[in-house]
């Protein structure tokens, strides 16, 4: 067996800082322990840990760093991790349910980071549709809220929707909250089957037909009308020549990206909860360097991704760029780390793939 490619810049670090949300979420492929009250999780990153993963990471390359969870504002560092990524001047990516922002925390959101993106989920434009799927009563209004004090701050969001059976019918809705609300973009998502939504019923996944169906309206009639940039995240192989001028597609990074879990371990990504084989070692008691380095996993990815994706990604134009699309989501399917994408896969069993991407 040929040797691994050497280890690559590590260019970004998703830090899971709670194993705990406020939120109930049907969807979270995640599935954090459920805390209702209080802004203290059950489980997290300790800070001596996200401050020793950081200062590891500068001499390997870091540029970013992604604060996500459970709900990351839940950890009771929260403010001290903002001041330590402003310190060391890092670009930070913030996803939350951002319930829990108030004036004081998006003040601190917005002053920390050399360049700050923050991400706000959102699954309805309503109480009804939003609250039902977050499974917590008033969580619409506290996000919507939260959003608001963030642009007062000068940030604009972008906001996250997850779509499923129950929002949809109300894209162009989501689509005009988003405006009034001073978001500055929005990105339209697929469920992703593991953790709480792999046990949360058939009513969440919507068919192949559907998604693009969704796609051929945002192209045609929501995405020229709108006032701020709206995306759907779908394999680039569907992507139309209008989306690929409009440069949306970005190279897959999962050779230059460590996700670190709550409990210290070094994972291809939150994933790494449910899936112990994308687990890489533990940086709370080892080196960073010695995890990025010297992880049989690690290299074991990066082999696999030097020799190319099997099944449909093998043979299409953009496999080098997209990379499966979601390799994480792939081995939880196939059981392997070349399995191609299962979007894809079913539109070629539909004759819904595009010729014109086969190489």
């Amino acid at each position: 067996m040929p040797p691994a490619p050497a280890a690559p810049p590590l260019r970004a670090v998703y830090m899971y800082l709670s194993g705990s949300c406020n939120l109930n979420c049907r969807h979270c492929w995640v599935d954090p322990t459920f805390v209702r009250e209080g802004r203290t999780a059950g489980d997290f990153l300790p800070f001596g840990t996200v401050e020793k993963v950081i200062a590891e990471a500068m001499p390997l390359g870091l540029r970013t760093v992604k604060l996500t969870g459970g709900e990351p504002m839940m950890h009771p560092d929260f403010g001290r991790i903002l001041g330590l990524l402003r310190d060391r001047e890092l670009d930070v990516q913030l996803e939350t349910n951002g319930t829990l922002v108030d004036r004081a925390s998006a003040r601190a959101i917005a002053s920390s980071g050399r360049r700050m993106h923050t991400a706000v989920s959102i699954d309805g434009p309503t109480p009804g549709i939003h609250d039902g799927f977050r499974g917590v009563p008033g969580a619409f209004g506290d996000a919507v809220r939260g959003i608001g004090l963030l642009a007062d701050e000068g940030l604009r969001p972008q906001m996250m929707v997850t779509l499923h059976g129950g929002n949809i019918t109300h894209v162009a809705e989501m689509i005009g909250l988003a405006e009034r609300i001073g978001c500055g973009s929005v990105k339209f998502g697929l469920v992703i089957g593991s953790g709480r939504a792999s046990a949360a019923g058939g009513d969440l996944s919507l068919t192949v037909p559907e998604l693009l169906e969704v796609d051929r309206v945002l192209e045609s009639d929501l995405i020229p009308a709108a006032s701020i940039p709206v995306m759907l995240g779908l394999p680039m192989a569907f992507f139309s020549p209008a989306r690929l001028l409009r440069n949306e597609a970005l190279k897959c990074t999962v050779l230059n990206i460590l996700g670190v879990l709550p409990g210290g371990e070094a994972a291809l990504c939150g994933i790494g909860t449910s899936v112990p084989d994308l687990v890489y070692g533990n940086v709370a008691g080892a080196s960073l360097e010695s995890v990025w380095t010297g992880s049989p996993g690690l290299a074991l990815l990066r082999r696999t991704l030097s020799d190319g994706l099997g099944g449909v990604c093998a043979g299409c134009l953009h496999r080098d760029f997209c990379q499966g699309f979601c390799i994480a989501m792939n081995y939880l399917e196939s059981g392997r780390l070349d399995g191609d994408c299962r979007f894809c896969r079913e539109a070629d069993s539909l004759g819904l793939f595009p010729e014109t991407r086969r190489s």
